[in-house]
C-alpha cells in the first residue's frame, strides 16, 4: 500500500511489496523476483508480464500481514459492538421486568423466566424500581 505522500512507481521499477497502515506500521517486505523463482515461504513473489500487479493469492499473502496487524483493533471493535448490544438488551430486560411487575407477576415468576431465583431477581431489579 502506498501513502498518498509517496509517489506511484512505474511497474518496471517495483522491486517488491509491503502491507502498510495509516498508523505508520509497515509489514515485512515481499521481494519481486523473475517468474519461475517464486517462493512464498521465503517472501519472494513473481508476476507474469511487465506489470507489478500480484495475482489474487499473492496479494492475499501480502495483506495477511496487515490483517494480523489490525486483528487486535478489530477484536476491540467486536467487543464494543457486543457491549452496545448488551446495553440495549439490558435496558429492554429492565423495562420488561417493570412491565411484568406492573401486570402482577411475582418475583418468583420473573426469576424463573430469567434463569435465576426469585430472591436474585428481587435483588437485581427491586433496587432499580
Amino acid at each position: 500500500m502506498i501513502d498518498q505522500a509517496e509517489q506511484w512507481r512505474p511497474d518496471a521499477a517495483v522491486v517488491g511489496w509491503a502491507a502498510g497502515c495509516t498508523c505508520g506500521w509497515r509489514g515485512t517486505p515481499w521481494t519481486r523476483i523473475p517468474p519461475g523463482l517464486a517462493d512464498p515461504a521465503a517472501r519472494r513473489l513473481a508476476v507474469t508480464g511487465p506489470w507489478a500487479d500480484l495475482e489474487a493469492a499473492d496479494e492475499n499473502r501480502v495483506t495477511q500481514d496487515w490483517r494480523r496487524h489490525i486483528a487486535g483493533w478489530q477484536a476491540l471493535e467486536d467487543v464494543e459492538a457486543a457491549a452496545a448490544r448488551h446495553a440495549v438488551a439490558a435496558r429492554a430486560l429492565d423495562q420488561a421486568v417493570r412491565a411484568a411487575l406492573a401486570a402482577g407477576a411475582s418475583w418468583a415468576d420473573i426469576g424463573r423466566v430469567t434463569g435465576m431465583t426469585g430472591r436474585s431477581a428481587t435483588a437485581r431489579w427491586s433496587a432499580r424500581d
